[in-house]
């Protein structure tokens, strides 16, 4: 299996230009996924064509256009991907890893917060980016993730910052 980059996004509500930059900052990749609320930012992404992959899930403020939850494997992983506010990740974890674990999940990408987190429960790697528009954690910066995938290791991940 090849080294697999990952690039995910959420909550970019409307906001277009700050996709296409952490595209640009980003390039290469394999897979864009889009964790909801884009509200139509990804609307020009999925339209042309793309050297990577695009996944998108319907958040809170979209009203069509996306799934509610997606599953895709990568190498030996699988991933389970939804927006978050159905799990009540603003509350808790816990819906969202049991979420995880009736899908047999390796990875579980969120948004819905507007603040990055990456943690490990009951072996799943839990990712929520925080948002590249409007971020809610303390230093405001504006956040998205990289998950790393390699048959050496297992899936790794990062917060990473636009304006870094």
């Amino acid at each position: 299996m090849e080294d697999k980059k990952i690039l995910v996004i959420s909550d970019s509500h409307q906001d277009a230009r700050v996709i296409d930059e952490v595209i640009a900052k980003e390039s290469p990749f394999d897979i864009l996924v889009h964790c909801g609320d884009s509200e139509g930012s990804l609307f020009l992404v999925r339209q042309r064509e793309n050297p990577f992959e695009v996944y998108a899930v319907l958040g809170n403020c979209d009203y069509s256009g996306f799934p509610k939850e997606i599953f895709f494997t990568v190498g030996y992983y699988n991933f389970f991907v939804c927006h978050g506010h159905k799990h009540r990740v603003h509350n808790t974890n816990d819906d969202i890893v049991a979420a995880g674990k009736r899908n047999s999940a390796d990875v579980v990408l969120f948004g819905h917060t507007h603040v990055p987190e990456i943690s490990e429960e009951k072996g799943m790697l839990l990712v929520n980016p925080g948002s590249i528009s409007l971020p809610k954690q303390a230093s405001r910066k504006r956040s998205y993730a990289i998950v790393s995938i390699s048959e050496d290791y297992l899936p790794k991940a990062e917060i990473r910052y636009l304006d870094d």
